[in-house]
């Protein structure tokens, strides 16, 4: 075992100054694994549940023939943080993402414990994590299962798990840590305003790093700029409609002399659900990984629909397609 992130682990303990002692984190990999790796990150916001980035890795370990594995000697902080157990295949590095399952126990650490492992689970877990797991094992069950899946399996399945998500995150009576695991859970969503008050109110009956309730602060602050602009718009609207008050005959004469307006039809309609859905997503400035991670597919699914989308909008590029669906409706 050995520590990938030094600059994370020093950052973490910088951050609180009563250090606990070591922490050791064994257990046996579930028989997929075995022989190759397991990696232990540590998370700093809710959306950190779904994302794999090299600043999170804090260490790894082999995995044994038998399918044991350890990390030892490890310090952290004596304050309770998110952290992850992940397993992965060696040939394909450490950030590689196991889309078809779960392949990765999040939990609650502090310095001086000691982890037991089994599989996907825990050997005799705490209140808290035992409410984690059981999050996770919920959403286990809502799976499309084996082979071909349709778009509309798909759709059902990402609903399902949704609303279960929202359930938990909107619960004042569940264990807090779970309910800031339902919002990162949500993944790219973007979340509702209710979402993040429920999230804010979750967050400070934790024991979390400041850096969740920062990122929680700052999409509720984005909804607050929102909101002013929305009510600046309107005072500016109201001194429009007050100057072109006088033009507006003008230009019912003027519309009254043009061609019949035809409307061009929404470009979307020739797409499928599922091109829809990952046409929106690349619109908004999504990379394809973060597309393949939203919608619970492949990468290269992800390509098959883009290059599907490219061909029926005629278009060639993402930016190309943003200007496409923002100019679907426009009279001629």
């Amino acid at each position: 075992m050995y520590l990938r992130s030094p600059l994370m682990l020093l950052l973490l303990l910088a951050a609180l100054p009563v250090l606990a002692g070591p922490v050791t984190i064994r257990g046996l990999a579930p028989e997929t694994y075995r022989g190759q790796v397991v990696y232990l990150d540590v998370l700093d916001v809710p959306l950190g549940v779904v994302s794999i980035r090299e600043d999170q890795l804090l260490a790894q370990a082999e995995i044994d023939s038998a399918g044991h594995f350890a990390f030892a000697d490890l310090t952290l902080p004596d304050r309770p943080n998110l952290y992850r157990i992940r397993y992965g295949v060696r040939e394909r590095g450490p950030f590689n993402i196991n889309t078809n399952a779960r392949h990765y126990v999040i939990l609650i650490l502090a310095g001086g414990e000691d982890i037991r492992v089994n599989g996907l689970g825990l050997q005799s877990p705490s209140p808290t994590n035992r409410a984690l797991l059981t999050v996770q094992e919920k959403l286990d069950s809502f799976s499309t299962g084996s082979g071909a899946v349709t778009d509309r399996q798909e759709s059902l399945v990402r609903e399902l798990r949704r609303r279960y998500l929202r359930q938990v995150l909107h619960d004042a009576t569940a264990d807090p840590y779970a309910r800031i695991f339902a919002l990162g859970g949500l993944g790219y969503e973007v979340p509702t305003l209710p979402d993040l008050v429920a999230a804010s109110s979750a967050v400070e009956e934790t024991e979390l790093p400041k850096t969740f309730g920062d990122a929680i602060d700052r999409q509720l602050g984005g909804f607050a700029f929102q909101r002013l602009k929305r009510e600046n718009t309107f005072l500016w609207l109201g001194l429009l409609l007050s100057l072109a008050v006088s033009g507006v005959l003008a230009s019912l004469l003027w519309r009254s002399r043009r061609s019949p307006t035809v409307t061009v039809p929404d470009a979307t309609e020739e797409l499928s659900p599922k091109e829809r859905e990952v046409a929106a997503l690349i619109a908004v400035g999504h990379t394809n990984k973060e597309v393949a991670a939203e919608l619970y597919v492949s990468v290269s699914t992800v390509k098959t629909h883009l290059n599907s989308i490219y061909r029926k909008l005629g278009v060639s590029s993402r930016e190309q397609l943003k200007a496409r669906l923002s100019d679907d409706s426009t009279p001629v």
